[in-house]
């Protein structure tokens, strides 16, 4: 693979120019970033890869030490996930697990409440999607109580649920005060499939409304 040629030989540029637009954006918006966080840190010795199509147009890259090289023949072996995407015509990739980014622009309006979910996040193990939510009311709503592990959560076209990570997110984001707004990045543990398990629904079933009165919220996806 050319890239990975590219990244062994330290033709930094040569290699960022092999990355699709939302590569660049979500995990390396410059070059210093992408040499400093990945050419660094996986190509600071050089590597012997192989690949493996593992899905569809996801590859498996293995990575371990050049003995001849390096004299190391007790180096750990890294591994990484490589999604091939089309972008204008050209072939393209996505690094560290990240298979593709989608707009979204759904909206539901329920008791004073906007929810819009503004992008979908695809990684191999996880979904992640970015939510503004927007209180109309007068009064501070709590989108989550955090008593369960369980209260938000994906659907998919099979009524299977996807649970968030939801010790990842923090209180004062699951907060949103009279008359303001909140943006919040919830992952869910779902896991890349080329079968037709597509997401429809994510929902809160643990939202606190005024005088402590709960509601479950739905949004189509």
């Amino acid at each position: 693979m050319k890239f990975i040629s590219d990244c062994n030989k330290r033709k930094i540029e040569e290699a960022y120019n092999y990355l699709s637009k939302e590569c660049k954006e979500e995990l390396y918006p410059s070059i210093e970033e992408f040499k400093n966080n990945y050419i660094d840190k996986v190509f600071g010795s050089p590597k012997i890869s192989t690949v493996e199509n593992w899905k569809e147009n996801i590859y498996k890259i293995n990575l371990r030490d050049d003995i001849i090289a390096t004299g190391n023949a007790n180096s750990q072996i890294i591994q990484d996930y490589i999604t091939i995407v089309n972008e204008n015509g050209e072939k393209k990739i996505n690094l560290n697990e990240l298979i593709e980014k989608q707009n979204i622009d759904k909206q539901k309006n329920i008791d004073n409440l906007t929810f819009k979910i503004i992008s979908k996040k695809t990684y191999l193990n996880y979904e992640e999607y970015t939510i503004k939510v927007e209180n109309k009311s007068n009064n501070t709503v709590i989108l989550d109580s955090q008593s369960s592990a369980k209260s938000i959560y994906l659907k998919d076209n099979n009524d299977i649920k996807y649970y968030s990570y939801s010790h990842e997110l923090l209180s004062a984001l699951l907060k949103v005060g009279a008359n303001s707004s909140t943006q919040i990045n919830i992952k869910f543990s779902k896991t890349y499939s080329s079968l037709s398990r597509n997401a429809t629904t994510i929902v809160f079933s643990d939202v606190i409304l005024q005088n402590d009165n709960k509601k479950e919220i739905k949004i189509e996806i």
